[in-house]
């Protein structure tokens, strides 16, 4: 054997390989260039929806803020409500605390009146309701209920004569300055 033809078996053997990678590569480029396609069509559906995404970003904020401002109204509508409410609590209070003090020291009248101690054995009424306008007709009630229940009379009240419990739906000059008082605080708050 020649030196030429050896070298030419060496190149066919090394030209097979090449050939079968040329082969391999050519079906791989063919899949990349219709992978292109695909891309190209992910491209313009990526970009319709980041479109689509801006247009509505406006859209969103403008809702955002009105809500914001909604809320914020009505934020401000339950703080004015709480305090008006705490207000009503606190002249509750101070009337309990005088209705009490005068029950003690005997000025209620003798007949309509409940007792403190039949009083703190009633169960408390416990709102089953958020609604304001709930929560003030029941404040209201109990303020009437607790007015006509412990009528009275005396200098620390203002001047009246005895009131049964049927009286107590008679005319302002007869209720006595804290049941006025109350009842205004009361009706104002509606």
């Amino acid at each position: 054997m020649s030196v030429e033809v050896l070298l030419n078996v060496i190149v066919i053997c090394l030209l097979v390989p090449t050939i079968i990678f040329a082969v391999i590569l050519n079906k791989r480029l063919e899949v990349l260039r219709s992978s292109r396609a695909d891309l190209g069509r992910l491209i313009e559906a990526f970009n319709e929806a980041t479109t689509r995404a801006e247009a509505g970003i406006p859209r969103l904020k403008q809702a955002a803020d009105s809500t914001g401002s909604h809320l914020k109204e009505q934020i401000q509508k339950a703080q004015i409500l709480r305090d008006d409410l705490a207000f009503m609590i606190d002249r509750a209070e101070n009337a309990a605390g005088r209705l009490e003090t005068q029950s003690r020291s005997g000025n209620f009248a003798s007949s309509g009146t409940a007792s403190v101690k039949e009083t703190e054995t009633k169960p408390s009424r416990r709102l089953s309701s958020e609604d304001p306008e709930e929560i003030m007709n029941s404040a209201l009630s109990v303020a009437e209920g607790i007015l006509r229940d412990n009528p009275v009379d005396g200098p620390r009240f203002g001047k009246r004569p005895k009131a049964s419990s049927a009286s107590f739906a008679g005319s302002e000059d007869e209720r006595s300055e804290a049941e006025r008082e109350l009842l205004k605080a009361l009706q104002s708050m509606r």
